[in-house]
């Protein structure tokens, strides 16, 4: 029986190893400021990305208006819209980041 591992031992011998919590420490300080950074900068480049297929979108329109063919148009309309849709939906995603 010298193979049976006490886990209570080896839990008990974990804790009192364990770090010190992470606040106190200023590499984790200087590491949490870099995420909030580069949350930030994630932030800022989703915004720009959704202005840019607004944009896009808002392009796709004028090119609508110069269609000839009501067929053509309509389904173009309709592609359109979807995707102004889904630009709302990624804009009211945008907000709870």
């Amino acid at each position: 029986m010298s193979n049976v591992v006490n886990f209570h031992k080896a839990q008990q011998a974990r804790e009192s190893v364990a770090p010190s919590p992470p606040a106190s420490c200023p590499e984790a300080m200087e590491m949490s400021s870099r995420v909030a950074s580069l949350q930030s900068k994630a932030k800022e480049e989703i915004r720009y990305s959704i202005l840019m297929l607004d944009l896009a979108a808002l392009h796709a329109r004028e090119l609508a208006r110069r269609m000839h063919d009501p067929a053509m148009k309509a389904n173009f309309d309709a592609r359109i819209e979807t995707i102004e849709q889904l630009i709302q939906l990624a804009r009211d995603m945008a907000v709870n980041i």
